[in-house]
């Protein structure tokens, strides 16, 4: 009862602090309130935002007559305006009519941009106005795009190929604003002005910028106005173009020209040097390869040795004549090791004299330097080899004829090493096992197992490479057995990792030996094709034949694989891809593959398979074919015998011409790529039609590629393997051809390997209707394609042109729209909607 009790007072105490609380005088006034306008976000005027609504409201006034109307006013630049009207205690109207309302009021609105104005409400009772408070709103009224507007921060410059990898700022640009609320990046191309025309070739500088400038090294500049179409150590006029994208569009602004004068970025790939060490003969002298990831860099080993031991004069020559070539001047000093170096300049006249010897040359044509190496002896040196550190050397052998560097036994474990000419820090490559240079100084990773390995540099081209084979493996793993009499004849060789891989016939059975010997050998048991290899064991057993044998000896495993057929497959116009084009038959005297007369046409691809599927194939150079291999290409073509070669490695095949092909040219090419919704098909993509002699003509809508596009004629692919301007060399082994988004009319003459693309400016509806005039169709960027809506009368007839003239022009089918075809006639009189489609064959399409 006590606790009920407590409840209840607890309740009347309650009540007694209520009525005794104070009540705030505003709460009683009976003086006028005026409304309180609330807090409005951010008005967006954008282009995406322009189906939305804006929306403010206020609290009502207080203690004023009811049915008072209520006025929204907006200040801007010293100016109010009423906007609008209302009894209710809310404005909502949407943001098209919003901001007319803003322009018609305020004529110096700012426009596409950013702003701020106050707003404010009000109600007058009895002649007094009682107003709000102000609220200051910020409005985005970016309703078109705002192209970057770029500041050339040169307008001369002269480009300096001593300092290659230094960095240029070459242009900024203002912020872009696209769609709201999407990020933006930049790509910026170079162009070059070429007078008199008014072909534009832009080239891609930089992708995907974040911030507002471009900062390029001098030599990324220099490739790019000459591959842009600048002429090399000449002064050209270029124009930068920054194109500021989202995920909805894009938008493109052009720079002021900037005059750049460039150096010489093309080099020949091989340099000849005659000279006085072998009888002044180019076509004889000894020669350096271009390096393949430095322009102009040329380096090798030269023997510069005079029968007489005279001092060597030479010269450089880019060909295997008197043509072109040139001399230099240098200083010879000696060090206090007693080798002799030299170094000095190069392109002018004078013979380059050095003392008779054996030479490590380094010429960079880019800066026209040069210098040269005595080389006594050439050591490897680091925590990787030999004794593991840096205080010993391990010398290497130079082999003439190989022209390779060997070690033939030296321990190596994980770690660093580099190459050091005469046991003298003073010159010394470095790099990568895959890159090495005298241009690079890092230490070159060796991360092998620890084990004893045979070294092998090849300084046949540059940057050299190392080779390095496991000598705790042996070089060959010989196959004694039922067919070869148990002798040591067969054998497959090892890649010095334990890995071995050949072809041999197999008697029923076989064993595998490390050496010519029976002092060790390996049986096992055959399953499935499978051995696990067990020292002096059973003799391994199979169905006799011809095998492809694989073994790995890190694994103790052996794989052998029956080859039931040996064919050739490709893009024949019978077979493309389809099946074994012809097969092979094997030779027991020559221990090789055959066929006869076989007919390869012109650039057609094609590779070896085994058993009629790609688990083994053979592809790549014909004197090294590998598993998996690129396609083989006879740019030729004509009727060949071929002779297939497996027996040892490298797998080679020998082709020999026994006649030629009646070669007819196709109807059509297909310009198979990814770009306009294209997907790398011979058949379905964007054809161009015969125009006769093996040209073929015709117009392509071109966007949105990724990597590229090639050109197809009778199953044989052909990309580009060099491109000037937009024009093309075709090449069955050349790389995807690539261009910037538009329109264009194609050329290709296969007969000339050439093909040639202009831009299209203009595109045009021809015909009896405008008096075989010019009636401009408009481009749909968003579909591809071109529209008009046009009256035809019937018995109208119709022709597309290209660029306001006839010299490119469609016509005939027009589901197949051909160079020079013939008028469409229309059927029936109307009004027609007219498309012209040509990312895929172009069509032409008439909808009443």
């Amino acid at each position: 009862m006590k606790k009920i009790f407590n409840l209840f007072a607890g309740a009347i105490l309650l009540v007694g602090i209520a009525s005794c609380q104070k009540v705030e005088t505003e709460d009683i006034s009976t003086s006028p309130v005026a409304p309180e306008l609330f807090a409005h976000n951010d008005i967006l005027m954008t282009s995406n935002t322009m189906d939305e609504d804006v929306n403010f409201s206020w609290k009502e006034y207080r203690n004023l007559p009811e049915g008072l109307q209520y006025t929204l006013y907006a200040t801007y630049g010293g100016a109010t305006v009423a906007l609008a009207q209302t009894y209710d205690t809310r404005y909502k109207t949407d943001k098209t009519t919003f901001q007319a309302l803003l322009y018609n009021a305020f004529s110096n609105l700012p426009e596409n941009n950013t702003f701020s104005m106050t707003f404010y409400v009000s109600v007058t009772s009895d002649g007094v106005v009682y107003e709000s408070n102000e609220v200051t709103i910020n409005i985005y009224a970016n309703g078109d795009a705002i192209a970057p507007v770029i500041t050339t921060l040169y307008d001369e410059l002269v480009l300096d190929p001593s300092t290659p990898t230094e960095e240029i700022t070459i242009i900024e640009w203002t912020a872009a604003r696209l769609v709201y609320g999407e990020e933006i990046s930049y790509n910026v191309y170079v162009a070059v002005n070429v007078e008199g025309s008014t072909e534009i070739v832009k080239y891609q500088i930089a992708e995907g910028i974040s911030g507002n400038s471009l900062t390029i090294t001098i030599d990324e500049l220099n490739e790019a106005i000459v591959a842009a179409g600048g002429a090399e150590a000449e002064a050209s006029e270029v124009t930068f173009y920054v194109e500021a994208v989202c995920s909805s569009q894009s938008i493109t602004t052009e720079s002021d020209s900037i005059t750049i004068t460039t150096y010489v970025s093309t080099f020949p790939d091989t340099m000849y040097l005659p000279g006085s060490y072998q009888g002044w003969d180019p076509a004889k002298a000894s020669t350096l390869s271009q390096s393949t990831v430095s322009k102009g860099l040329y380096e090798g080993f030269v023997n510069l040795t005079t029968e007489d031991g005279s001092d060597c004069q030479f010269k450089f020559s880019p060909n295997p004549e008197w043509k072109d070539d040139f001399g230099g001047v240098v200083t010879v000093d000696q060090s206090a090791g007693g080798y002799n170096y030299a170094t000095g300049s190069v392109g002018v006249s004078d013979n380059i004299v050095v003392p008779s010897g054996f030479y490590f040359i380094s010429l960079n044509k880019k800066l026209n330097t040069v210098t040269l190496i005595q080389v006594n002896t050439l050591s490897m040196i680091g925590s990787s080899v030999g004794d593991f550190g840096w205080g010993s050397d391990v010398d290497m052998v130079y082999d003439a004829e190989t022209q390779t560097f060997v070690v033939e036994s030296t321990e190596m474990k994980e770690g660093e090493f580099k190459l050091r000419f005469n046991h003298d820090w003073t010159y010394s490559m470095g790099g990568t096992v895959d890159a090495v240079s005298y241009t690079t100084g890092d230490n070159i990773a060796f991360s092998k197992d620890a084990a004893t390995y045979k070294v092998v540099l090849d300084v046949s081209s540059c940057p050299f490479t190392f080779k390095f084979i496991n000598t705790d493996y042996p070089e060959n793993i010989y196959i004694p057995g039922g067919h070869n009499g148990w002798s040591f004849s067969t054998m497959i060789a090892g890649d010095g990792e334990g890995h071995y891989e050949g072809f041999a016939t197999l008697g029923s059975e076989f064993k595998f030996t490390p050496e010519a010997s029976w002092d060790n050998d390996w049986g096992g048991t055959n399953t499935d094709g499978t051995i696990t290899l067990v020292e002096k064991d059973k003799n391994i057993t199979c169905d006799g034949g011809y095998y492809k044998i694989y073994v790995d000896l890190t694994e103790l495993t052996s794989t052998i694989t029956k080859i039931e057929t040996v064919g050739i497959i490709g893009a024949f116009a019978d077979n493309n891809w389809a099946s074994d084009f012809v097969s092979l038959t094997y030779d027991s005297n020559s221990d090789s593959w055959k066929a006869s007369s076989i007919e390869i046409p012109k650039n057609t691809q094609w590779k070896f398979r085994m058993n009629e599927a790609w688990a083994i194939n053979l592809g790549g150079e014909l004197a090294d074919l590998t598993q998996d291999g690129g396609n083989i290409v006879e740019s030729d073509g004509g009727i060949y015998d071929v002779e297939l070669f497996l027996s040892t490695t490298p797998y080679r095949a020998v082709l020999t011409k026994v006649g030629n092909l009646d070669f007819e040219y196709a109807e059509n090419i297909t310009i198979a790529g990814d770009y306009s919704g294209n997907n790398w098909s011979a058949d379905e993509d964007a054809k161009l039609f015969s125009t006769g002699s093996g040209v073929y003509q015709g117009a392509i809508t071109m966007y949105n590629a990724t990597y590229g596009f090639k050109v197809v004629h009778q199953g044989a692919w052909m990309g580009s393997s060099a491109q000037d301007g937009l024009e093309y060399t075709l090449d069955s082994s050349g790389d995807n051809m690539t261009i910037d988004n538009g329109t264009y009319w194609w050329t290709v003459d296969l007969a000339k390997n050439k093909a040639t693309a202009i831009a299209i400016e203009a595109v045009s509806l021809s015909g009896s209707f405008n008096n075989w005039g010019d009636t401009e169709m408009t481009f749909d960027s968003d579909n591809l394609v071109y529209t008009l809506t046009q009256d035809l009368s019937a018995g109208d007839k119709i022709k597309v042109k290209f660029n306001n003239g006839w010299d490119y022009n469609l016509g005939g089918d027009t589901s197949a729209l051909t160079m020079g075809g013939g008028d469409i006639a229309v059927t029936d009189a109307g009004t027609y909607t007219i498309t012209l489609n040509l990312c895929k064959t172009a069509t032409l399409t008439l909808s009443k």
